[in-house]
């Protein structure tokens, strides 16, 4: 199984949950995670379905690389899948703790600050994340955001 099939799945998996957990919030707190949880799951299970099925499929005449070529690349790859599974648990684990308002800017600029954008790129692009979340979404539309087990 590729590492991109697991990581969709994991992925589908989290967000079926996110789906079905917020099922049993009020009305206008269930509007968020549906809006962006439905469509997240369909393009999830498109891309499992179309890597083991589709085009992305491997198919038995495909040429594949040799030897240690196909390792290297393998293990680089999963390396890759593994660290943006480590960046997805570090945010579901700090949103959990800290709420969506601070969680989002802080990963905002902790990875923008991690692949090397800069100082004053990660800040303002931390506070344009931070402005649109809190002043659109908790304020403007006032949809109830998770504000984590720390700041309730």
């Amino acid at each position: 199984m590729r590492a991109t099939t697991i990581l969709a799945a994991i992925l589908a998996a989290m967000v079926m949950t996110i789906v079905l957990l917020s099922l049993t919030y009020p009305v206008i707190a269930r509007f968020g995670p549906l809006v962006v949880g439905i469509p997240a799951l369909a393009l999830l299970l498109f891309q499992i379905f179309y890597e083991n099925f589709g085009r992305g499929a491997k198919s038995q005449n495909d040429a594949t690389l040799a030897g240690a070529e196909q390792v290297a690349a393998g293990s680089e790859t999963t390396g890759r899948y593994i660290e943006i599974g480590v960046w997805v648990a570090v945010l579901l684990i700090t949103t959990y703790l800290v709420g969506i308002v601070i969680a989002f800017p802080l990963f905002t600029f902790a990875y923008l600050i991690r692949y090397h954008e800069g100082w004053l790129r990660a800040i303002l692009l931390s506070i344009a994340v931070f402005a649109v979340i809190y002043g659109v979404f908790d304020k403007a539309i006032e949809l109830y955001l998770y504000k984590g087990i720390l700041l309730e």
